[in-house]
């Protein structure tokens, strides 16, 4: 059974080990630090200024998006949460409240049978 936590963003509690380390760093590392920046594309891009703000804004969170909606989606899945339980963890990677820790626990939960290299 998994308990669901609210009061620090979404947090996940359960007994199992965290095995999923590599996918939750790049989760918060792609949440937090946004790696991914206008700066550093072509210089033909970088000439089209609504394109670079869309980049600079939303590529990240798109990254994020892609990641978890595909894992959420799986058939493989076998975390045991509510459809509203599943939006608030993308909202909560988008607003950053998700802190690392807790997204190797939903990561162990989600792809448990997955290596990560």
């Amino acid at each position: 059974m998994y308990n669901i936590k609210y009061s620090a963003g979404f947090m996940l509690e359960t007994d199992k080990p965290h095995i999923n380390k590599k996918i939750a760093y790049l989760c918060y590392h792609l949440s937090c630090l946004k790696p991914f920046s206008a700066s550093k594309m072509d210089a033909n891009f970088y000439q089209d200024v609504e394109q670079m703000d869309y980049i600079e804004n939303h590529f990240n969170e798109v990254i994020i998006y892609f990641i978890i909606i595909i894992i959420l989606s799986s058939g493989k899945s076998n975390l045991n949460i509510s459809d509203e339980n599943k939006k608030h963890l993308i909202h909560s990677l988008r607003y950053r409240k998700l802190n690392r820790s807790s997204l190797e626990l939903v990561f162990e939960n989600i792809i448990p049978k997955y290596k990560l290299y």
